[in-house]
């Protein structure tokens, strides 16, 4: 009996000396288009969160069941997308990528304390939704850039036909989500997919 006290104890010690756990990055995606389109999550290091998830129509969401990384080469957090529920996610994509660091330089530049994040919307596999509008940002804190392509324009995303691209960079904090949203209210500009 002796011996389970003194583990409790010693367990409320260090539970009380140890800094508070944080909020981890969430990333959602909102669908405000007037098809389904379909989403995984992968990250660095093999991880897939496998199948296909649909997002519905007219609103529906799809959050990432994980969180980047912190200061990771493997822990850059990836969500793919695309039309079809038949595609494999190897082209005509779109990717959602988010990566955490400590710094605005990269891995171990900053404080140590994390929540500086790194996302960009990626065409290097595809440009499925170029005639969509599309917009990225981090839900939260003030200040922090927003992604934002109008329909048929490409200047917001990563890379652009220059291969100059754009990508967010900015302190989101402990708690934050970084949220894509595409087409806007269902305002459909060219085709209907």
């Amino acid at each position: 009996m002796k011996f389970g006290t003194s583990l409790a104890s010693l367990f409320l010690v260090l539970l009380a000396s140890g800094p508070a756990p944080t909020a981890a990055t969430r990333t959602k995606i909102i669908n405000m288009c007037k098809f389904d389109i379909y989403a995984k999550t992968t990250m660095g290091g093999g991880y897939d969160s496998g199948g296909k998830h649909k997002i519905k129509a007219n609103g529906g969401t799809y959050d990432a069941p994980i969180s980047p990384k912190k200061n990771s080469p493997d822990g850059g957090l990836c969500i793919k997308l695309q039309h079809d529920e038949e595609g494999s996610f190897d082209s005509d994509i779109y990717q959602i990528e988010v990566s955490e660091t400590d710094g605005p330089m990269g891995m171990n530049s900053g404080d140590g304390e994390g929540g500086h994040l790194w996302y960009d919307m990626s065409t290097v596999n595809g440009k499925p939704w170029r005639e969509r509008w599309r917009r990225l940002e981090l839900e939260g804190p003030r200040g922090c850039p927003v992604l934002e392509c109008a329909p048929h324009h490409e200047d917001c995303e990563w890379p652009t036909p220059e291969s100059t691209g754009k990508m967010g960079d900015c302190k989101g904090g402990e708690e934050v989500t970084v949220l894509f949203t595409l087409c806007r209210g269902n305002g459909l500009i060219g085709i209907n997919r």
